[in-house]
């Protein structure tokens, strides 16, 4: 039927971009991946799949991804810079050496979202659920935090320099090392946090 013909197409979407990425390996190129926009298209990584979306190693800079399905998705060693991916459900995504700067993520759900090296500045983190997630070296340096939502969470080294904070959620949430200076935390409510080493 029709959703099985929709399953087979985005198999073949995902197998094809596999492809492409190892084609380009073997020529010599590094990642993040250029390729053709159609390969790419928002249409394509719109659409829900039965397995984990694969989305290394690629370009993506300025795709909109709004309200995408991304549950689980590795989408390590990507540059999103200016992405729009307001609403996206990014749940358990892996996001390692991932570049969000200037992203628009208000609203995004990375509930236990794995974001080791990742960079995120300046990005628009508004009403954002990190909780449960685990940053690790992460640079969130500028970014708009307010009302965003740590509960749970692992924040190790993380560059919070700059960062808008109010209103934003630290319950049993883990701040060690973190880089605090310059960020706005008047409205910041620090209890259970660990806050060891951190540089405020």
């Amino acid at each position: 039927g029709g959703i099985v013909g929709i399953t087979e197409e985005t198999n073949r979407f995902y197998n094809f971009l596999w492809m492409v990425r190892e084609q380009l390996r073997y020529l010599g190129e590094s990642p993040p991946f250029q390729i053709f926009p159609e390969m790419v298209s928002p249409i394509y990584l719109m659409i829900p799949s039965a397995n984990k979306k694969d989305l290394q190693d690629l370009d993506l800079q300025y795709i909109t991804l709004t309200g995408a399905n991304l549950f689980e998705a590795n989408i390590s060693n990507s540059n999103l810079s200016g992405a729009n991916l307001i609403g996206s459900e990014l749940i358990d995504a892996i996001l390692i050496n991932t570049i969000l700067d200037l992203a628009q993520l208000t609203r995004a759900n990375l509930n236990g979202a794995i974001l080791t090296n990742a960079i995120l500045r300046n990005s628009d983190l508004q009403n954002t659920d990190f909780s449960h997630a685990l940053l690790i070296n992460a640079d969130l340096g500028g970014a708009d935090l307010r009302d965003a939502n740590f509960d749970g969470a692992e924040l190790i080294n993380v560059n919070l320099v700059g960062s808008k904070f109010a209103n934003t959620k630290f319950s049993n949430t883990i701040l060690r090392y973190a880089k605090l200076k310059s960020a706005d935390l008047s409205h910041v409510n620090f209890s259970n946090i660990d806050l060891s080493w951190a540089d405020l």
